[in-house]
């Protein structure tokens, strides 16, 4: 462990941490199209490097920020030993493996940046590397950012600093695996409740069961985020809780406050890095280091929301421009960009400025757009008719598929889960009989179009569709229906994904 500047005020970095191994895949190779025989030919083979995790990540993002800032302040946290840097195999620590390779920076862009292919998975720690402990006696931080990966740290009193009792520190601590449990968030409710602000993600909060549903709205999602949070005594313990909603917001639900969503009005959760393909990474630890650096100069007094869109924003820095790839005799060496990353918390960065925020309503007649708009939906749709999309307010959550656009809650809710159901049926493989849907709405009001547009924007690149209309009304007898399905069928024999809208299915006939 150590320390950049003066022990007085700062961070005070502790908890897990990791060694992130990475293995870069050969640029331009598809091993899947590539029989056995011919990859044991392949020089340019696959590169092997690592970073550190966890509490180490942290303290390596928060030393870069404090050198570049005009007032630098005490940075102390773990370093993570070069013997256990350069083994793959150590056991003293936790270690993830996941592969690497070239993405295009936006869907079909031309520009490629590193981001991680998949997961592999994790060795956890047999041991505590010794090293990772020191004696943290004589510091006074601001605020203490705590990384709880469900390992060793939250089970070993002898670990935590004293500091979080003995001080005023403000203190941000991010939970995996079993949230609100476990001695040490038991420690941090019995001495320092009030300067507690827990963080964790949407999934975590899923998989222990909160009934957070699939994102439909904004709306909707923050409510379900809110009301599940609420239901939890252990979490509301904490001075507040954030819940990332990946790169596109979060939601913070303060326990003597107002609940607040932020929010990016255009990419509801998962949308954002939807259209930059690889795995999102890294938007957790930008929130956590941005609320530390905060805390860290305003203490109690920290705008939340103004530090969480900081976090937010600076999470789709790392994503959309990728992590560092250096090649070398031992193939591609990724590595984590930590000076850009720091310029983005200093706001050096040029970053995505398009995240609001706005106070949440349980009331179920709640609409962000009552809350933003200065006019009615009526002048916003033509506002959206005459000018385009883009002359809707920045404030208002705007879905858009194609060449349809809605700003209207219960519209965006409905086209939203009837995308859900496309997608889900196109990814089911051996699928043995149509999807059926019934699509209501009086003459003109755009049901063709809008299931259209939805499915051209989310039908997988492998299939081209072709689409086919049948006016019911128009048939005299059942004997029309064979040709009507033969066409179908010659779609589908010349490799289209057939769209068939059957009009008037409630005529007489």
């Amino acid at each position: 462990m150590t320390s950049s500047g003066s022990d007085a005020g700062g961070i005070l970095i502790v908890g897990d941490s990791t060694v992130d191994w990475f293995i870069a895949e050969p640029v331009g190779v598809n091993h899947e199209n590539i029989e056995t025989s011919y990859v044991w030919t392949m020089t340019d083979g696959p590169g092997l490097s690592c970073i550190s995790g966890g509490a180490a990540l942290d303290y390596d993002v928060l030393s870069a920020t404090a050198a570049l800032s005009a007032a630098p302040i005490s940075i102390t946290g773990p370093i993570v030993p070069s013997e256990i840097r350069s083994n793959p195999s150590a056991s003293s620590i936790t270690r993830s493996f996941s592969s690497w390779k070239p993405h295009p920076r936006k869907t079909a862009d031309k520009q490629l940046v590193w981001r991680m292919e998949r997961f592999i998975g994790l060795h956890p720690a047999g041991e505590l590397a010794p090293e990772l402990d020191a004696c943290m006696d004589g510091l006074r931080p601001a605020c203490i950012l705590i990384e709880d990966g469900n390992q060793f740290f939250r089970q070993d009193p002898n670990r935590w600093p004293a500091q979080i009792a003995e001080s005023d520190a403000q203190i941000v601590v991010r939970q995996t695996g079993t949230l609100g449990g476990g001695q040490l968030y038991d420690y941090l409710i019995e001495h320092a409740a009030d300067r507690t602000t827990l963080f964790c993600t949407v999934g975590d909060l899923r998989k222990e069961g909160a009934p957070i549903g699939q994102p439909l709205s904004w709306e909707r999602t923050a409510q379900d985020v809110v009301t599940a949070v609420r239901m939890r005594r252990d979490l509301l313990a904490a001075r507040r809780v954030v819940v990332g909603l990946s790169a596109s917001g979060a939601v913070v639900v303060d326990r003597d406050g107002p609940d607040l969503l932020i929010y990016d009005p255009q990419s509801q959760e998962g949308d954002w890095e939807r259209s930059r393909p690889g795995q999102q990474f890294g938007t957790g630890t930008m929130i956590i280091d941005t609320l530390a650096w905060e805390f860290a100069h305003h203490g109690a007094e920290t705008d939340v929301r103004s530090a969480v869109c900081s976090g937010i924003e600076t999470g789709r820095v790392l994503h959309d421009l990728g992590y560092d790839a250096t090649p070398s005799q031992a193939g591609i060496q990724i590595s984590f960009p930590v000076q850009r990353i720091a310029e983005s918390i200093l706001g050096g960065e040029d970053v995505d400025s398009e995240i609001q925020c706005v106070p949440v309503s349980l009331d179920t007649s709640w609409r962000i757009f009552d809350a933003t708009s200065r006019g009615s939906f009526r002048e916003s749709a033509e506002q959206i008719a005459r000018f385009g999309v883009n002359r809707v307010a920045n404030e208002i959550p705007l879905e858009t598929m194609g060449h349809w656009s809605s700003v209207d809650r219960i519209e965006i809710e409905s086209m939203r889960s009837v995308r859900n159901i496309i997608s889900e049926y196109l990814a089911s493989p051996g699928r043995a009989r149509p999807l059926n849907l019934a699509v209501f709405g009086p003459p003109g009001s755009g049901k063709s179009f809008a299931i259209k547009q939805m499915a051209s924007v989310i039908a997988p690149e492998r299939h081209r569709l072709g689409s086919l209309e049948f006016n019911l009304s128009q048939f005299q007898d059942a004997a029309d229906l064979p040709n009507a399905l033969q066409q179908v069928r010659d779609l589908r024999l010349r490799e289209f994904l057939p769209l068939v809208f059957w009009d008037e299915f409630d005529s007489a006939l």
